[in-house]
């Protein structure tokens, strides 16, 4: 009778996967950013892997990633010396990333990433791949990331307003840069057509303090587009 009541015990305290992942996202309330390029400072994929990866396998979690489509794309990229996009050739993929709860794997979640980025080589492949981990990563548990460390992350948010080096009213030039991931993903057409709508010459004058709109506005459009050409691509 004894023994019976302590398997009942153990089951009831077994996580299921969403408890787990959500143990896993409670141990790293915040990452910053570690390395640098040019002007740009970032994180790598090593550091977060490094601030999770001891948390997942405690938890009995396993994720795997695949590299499920891959074609060539027309994209455009934004040059910043002259101030304007290009078109190039590209290529778009499609990660699958599945966790996995290892004390129970019937216990999964599924989720996709679409990425694309210039160029067609194999070291684009593998950069692709380590920016989709990376931030699907950022994405999925939430963490804060950004230039500051981590006692002042805090603050941060409740001063958060443009700084006296960058008060010309526009978004900031790494505001900028970001952008420009996001923009990466739809050909020169539909770039144009977004900035009909905005009602701007060029996306480097959004207004400061309409960024975070102009921004989940201009996803939306693009996820909408990227679905839309999905389903085509499909028929044929």
């Amino acid at each position: 009778m004894v023994k019976e009541e302590k398997k009942e015990i153990k089951k009831k305290e077994r996580k299921n996967i969403f408890q787990k992942l959500l143990e896993v996202r409670k141990s790293v309330p915040y990452i910053k950013k570690g390395s640098k390029s040019y002007q740009y400072t970032y994180t790598s994929e090593s550091q977060i892997l490094g601030a999770i990866r001891g948390k997942i396998d405690e938890e009995a979690l396993w994720l795997d990633m695949n590299m499920v489509e891959l074609y060539a794309v027309d994209i455009s990229v934004y040059v910043p010396n002259e101030k304007k996009y290009i078109e190039v050739k590209g290529v778009r993929a499609k990660f699958e990333f599945t966790w996995t709860n290892c004390d129970n794997p019937e216990e999964i979640i599924v989720k996709y990433q679409i990425l694309q980025d210039a160029g067609s080589d194999v070291k684009t492949i593998g950069g692709l791949e380590t920016y989709a981990n990376k931030y699907f990563l950022f994405k999925f548990f939430n963490i804060p990331n950004d230039d500051l460390d981590p006692d002042k992350f805090e603050k941060s948010i409740e001063s958060s307003v443009p700084t006296k080096e960058w008060d010309n009213g526009y978004i900031r030039p790494e505001q900028m840069h970001e952008l420009s991931k996001i923009l990466s993903q739809i050909p020169v057409e539909e770039y144009k057509k977004l900035l009909a709508t905005l009602k701007i010459k060029d996306f480097s004058k959004i207004p400061y303090d309409r960024y975070e709109k102009s921004v989940n506005y201009i996803e939306k459009q693009i996820n909408k587009y990227i679905g839309d050409k999905e389903i085509e691509e499909k028929k044929l």
